[in-house]
C-alpha cells in the first residue's frame, strides 16, 4: 500500500502554513481548561456573595423588628419621661423579636428574660442604661445579639448616649452570624461574617410640648411688662424696647417649675449679632439675662429675665421636648444645638358641629366672618380670603357686632364669649380684635370625642399655613384658653392691647408691642394643652 500526504502535492508555501497549524492543534484544551476554572470560580464567587446577600437581608430584617419592637417600649410607662424600666422591657421585647424572627424555637420570651437577668448588672432597676451582648441559643450559637437602649455605636452621635440615660427614646440592636461558605471554602475562606444594625426610636402619643410660648422669632416692645409664666424658647430675637419699663420675663409656673428662657443656636457674641434669616450665620438681639425670684416687679427697660437659675442647662429637661442645651456665654441663656422645630400637634378633628367658611372667591378686602351675634359651640374652619391682608383686613372680625353676652365668671372682664369654639385657620386665614373689644375664646370638645386633642385648641392652623391673630391698639383685650397653634403665623399685639393666655403659644412670630400690665401673657396650662403626634421609626 502506497502511502501519501497532501502537503506533497501542494506549493511549498501552502505546504509550510499547513505544517504550521498541525503542530499548534491540541492548544486549545489548555486554554478552555483555564476559562472554565475562572468561570466556575466566577460562579462559585456569585453563589456565595447571592447567599451573603440573603443573610445579610436576614440579620437586618430581625435586627430592625426588633429595634422597632424596642422602640415602642419607651416613654410607656412614666409618661414619656425617661425609666429604667421602659430600657429594660425594650430590651427584653427586642431580643424576643429576634429570636421569633431567626427561628430559633417556640421560647422567646423565656429566652430573653434569661439573658436579661444575666445582665443584671447594666439592666438593673436603678440604672439609667440597659446593654445585652449575648449568643443565640442551639443552633443560633454562631449568631451574636447585641441591644443597647440608649445606643452606644450609632452611626450618627445624636443617637449615642451622651450621658447616662441619654438620648431617651432610642435602642440600638445588632445581629451578626458567622456562616459557612460553599465554594470559597475550597480557597481557605470557609466562614464568613455578615450583619445587620439598626436605631428605633419612639416617641409616645400625646406628649405635651413643655414650653408655655415657642416662637421663631420674638419682638417684645411697647412700655409694659412681657410675662410669660413657664418655660420660653425663642429662636432669636429677646431684646424689650430700652425705653420705659419695657421688659420680658420667664416666670415659675402654676405647678412650682421655674421658667426658663431657651434660645436658638448658634448664638454669637457682642450682640447684636447677624441675623440668620438674612443668610448670616448667627443670631441676633439678644439681651444679656438675669435671675430674678419672681417676675412681679418690673425689671426696667431692656431687661430680660427668668427665675431659673442661669448655668443649669446641662440638666434641662422640658416635658415632650428632645433637646441638648449648653449655656450660651454672651446672653446666658441656655442655648438649643441643634435648634428646636416646632411641636407636630395632631389637629382636632373635624367632627361634631364643624362650619365651613370659604373666602377664597372674596373681592378684596372682604373678611370672611364678621361676629355680629354669639357663636353657637363648634369648629369655625376658615379659608382665607387671598385678597385680605392682614393686619388691614382678616378673614375673621370680632370687633363688637356682637351684644355682650359674658357672665360670671367672664364678666365683667370680657364682654364677647366665644365659648365652645374653635378656629381652623386655613391656608394662611386670619382673626381680628379689633375696637377696645374684650372677647374670650375658650375650645370646642365635640360630643363623644376620642380624639385627645378635641377640646385643647382656641386656635389651630396647620404647618404651612401662615395665619396669624391680630389684636388692635388702644384697649383690646383677648383670652384664650387651650393651645394658640400657629407654628408658620403670627399672633400680634398692637400698642397698648392685651392676650391672657392658659395654656401655651406655638407661633412663628410673637409680636408683643405691649404686655398686661403686670399679668401674664401666657400661663402654661397642661391641661388644655395639645399633645403631639406619636412616632415610631427606623432611624438607621
Amino acid at each position: 500500500m502506497i502511502s501519501w500526504r497532501r502537503d506533497h502535492f501542494l506549493p511549498p508555501a501552502a505546504a509550510a502554513r499547513l505544517s504550521h497549524r498541525r503542530h499548534q492543534r491540541g492548544q486549545a484544551l489548555p486554554i478552555a481548561a483555564i476559562f472554565s476554572t475562572l468561570l466556575l470560580g466566577a460562579v462559585a464567587l456569585g453563589t456565595d456573595l447571592s447567599l451573603a446577600s440573603h443573610y445579610h437581608r436576614n440579620l437586618q430584617n430581625a435586627a430592625d423588628a426588633g429595634a422597632l419592637a424596642g422602640a415602642r417600649d419607651l416613654g410607656t410607662s412614666n409618661g414619656g419621661k425617661a425609666n429604667q424600666n421602659d430600657r429594660t422591657t425594650a430590651a427584653t421585647d427586642a431580643l424576643r423579636v429576634v429570636y421569633d424572627h431567626m427561628g430559633w424555637g417556640s421560647a422567646g420570651t423565656t429566652w430573653a428574660n434569661g439573658v436579661i437577668s444575666a445582665h443584671s448588672g447594666t439592666c438593673d432597676d436603678s440604672g439609667t442604661h440597659c446593654d445585652v451582648t449575648t449568643t443565640g441559643p442551639g443552633s443560633g450559637a454562631n449568631t451574636t445579639v447585641t441591644v443597647n437602649v440608649p445606643p452606644l455605636h450609632a452611626y450618627n452621635n445624636l443617637y449615642n448616649e451622651s450621658s447616662p440615660g441619654q438620648p431617651w427614646g432610642y435602642i440600638e440592636v445588632t445581629v451578626s452570624d458567622q456562616h459557612p461558605t460553599f465554594f470559597a471554602g475550597v480557597i481557605g475562606f470557609t466562614k464568613q461574617t455578615e450583619g445587620g444594625h439598626a436605631i428605633g426610636y419612639h416617641y409616645p402619643p400625646s406628649q405635651a410640648f413643655g414650653f408655655a410660648l415657642y416662637s421663631n422669632t420674638t419682638v417684645s416692645g411697647g412700655n409694659t411688662d412681657n410675662v410669660i409664666s413657664g418655660n420660653v424658647y425663642s429662636y432669636r430675637n429677646l431684646t424689650p424696647q430700652s425705653s420705659g419699663k419695657a421688659d420680658f420675663c420667664a416666670d415659675t409656673d402654676p405647678t412650682g417649675n421655674l421658667g426658663h428662657l431657651v434660645v436658638g443656636w448658634p448664638q454669637s457674641s457682642p450682640y447684636p449679632s447677624p441675623d440668620p434669616a438674612a443668610g448670616a450665620p448667627f443670631q441676633y438681639l439678644v439681651t444679656k439675662i438675669q435671675n430674678v425670684s419672681s417676675c412681679s416687679p418690673a425689671a426696667g427697660g431692656d431687661a430680660v429675665s427668668q427665675t431659673a437659675p442661669l448655668g443649669n442647662c446641662a440638666s434641662l429637661v422640658v416635658q415632650g421636648v428632645t433637646m441638648s442645651t449648653v449655656q450660651d456665654p454672651g446672653s446666658l441663656a441656655c442655648m438649643a444645638n441643634p435648634p428646636l422645630l416646632p411641636p407636630d400637634l395632631q389637629g382636632p378633628s373635624l367632627s361634631g358641629n364643624v362650619v365651613y367658611y370659604n373666602g377664597s372667591g372674596l373681592a378684596s378686602g372682604q373678611s370672611v366672618l364678621t361676629v355680629t351675634s354669639p357663636l353657637s359651640p363648634g369648629l369655625y374652619y376658615i379659608t382665607h380670603n387671598p385678597n385680605c391682608i392682614a393686619p388691614g383686613c382678616t378673614d375673621v372680625v370680632i370687633d363688637g357686632s356682637a351684644p355682650a353676652n359674658c357672665t360670671a365668671p367672664y364678666s365683667p372682664t370680657y364682654s364677647t364669649c366665644l365659648l365652645g369654639v374653635t378656629f381652623w385657620l386655613d391656608q394662611g386665614a386670619t382673626i381680628g380684635v379689633t375696637g377696645k373689644q374684650t372677647a374670650i375664646i375658650t375650645p370646642y370638645l365635640p360630643s363623644g370625642s376620642s380624639d385627645p386633642n378635641d377640646g385643647r385648641y382656641a386656635v389651630y392652623a396647620p404647618i404651612g399655613s401662615a395665619g396669624g391673630v391680630y389684636l388692635s391698639k388702644n384697649g383690646t383685650l383677648l383670652g384664650m384658653t387651650g393651645t394658640v397653634y400657629l407654628p408658620s403665623g403670627t399672633f400680634s399685639m398692637d400698642t397698648n392691647s392685651a392676650v391672657s393666655i392658659q395654656g401655651q403659644a406655638i407661633v412663628n412670630n410673637w409680636s408683643g408691642q405691649s404686655g398686661y400690665h403686670g399679668q401674664p401673657q401666657i400661663t402654661y396650662d397642661p391641661r388644655y394643652v395639645a399633645g403631639q403626634r406619636e412616632v415610631l421609626q427606623l432611624v438607621e
